[in-house]
């Protein structure tokens, strides 16, 4: 998908430009600027964490705090039944729950957070926040290539390199 998101530039005309994802989305940004540092000129990642982080941290005891995520996994599409069940329930996580900002200092040299007051859905629950936010990210500091950021509960922006 980082190759569409390139593809797309291209298309577009532009030789670079912010990449800005949530959720699923903010891998598919980072893979962006890992594979493509020089088409990315901000990186904002939005409620996520690097996955090899992710992968790190999948032991016994996240697998039974997380279980609804390996439903996503599975070819019979369960998850959706569950989901919409009870969505508060589903996308329900505290920063004590998702951690600190920390696991992105091995990521880049300049992390920074900006807290959104919402849930997992911030542009639908707090878009004038999350707007505000992110143009203060994307008018921050010069566009080098290789810049990175990360999000939870709110956009944190960086550089590095």
């Amino acid at each position: 998908m980082a190759a569409d998101v390139v593809g797309l530039l291209t298309a577009l005309g532009h030789d670079r430009a912010a990449v800005i994802g949530h959720d699923r989305g903010a891998y598919v940004a980072m893979r962006t600027a890992l594979d493509h540092p020089q088409r990315v000129s901000r990186l904002g990642v939005l409620d996520g964490i690097p996955i090899g982080e992710a992968l790190a941290r999948c032991d016994a005891r996240f697998a039974a705090r997380w279980w609804h995520w390996f439903f996503l996994g599975q070819l019979g599409k369960p998850a959706e039944r569950v989901i919409n069940a009870d969505p508060d329930a589903w996308y329900g996580g505290s920063p004590e729950q998702m951690g600190q900002e920390a696991y992105w200092r091995d990521w880049a040299d300049d992390v920074r957070a900006a807290p959104i007051e919402s849930g997992h859905h911030m542009a639908e629950e707090a878009p004038e926040q999350l707007a505000g936010a992110l143009r203060a990210f994307l008018a921050d500091g010069p566009e080098q290539p290789g810049q990175a950021g990360v999000s939870r509960p709110g956009p944190v922006r960086g550089s590095a390199g």
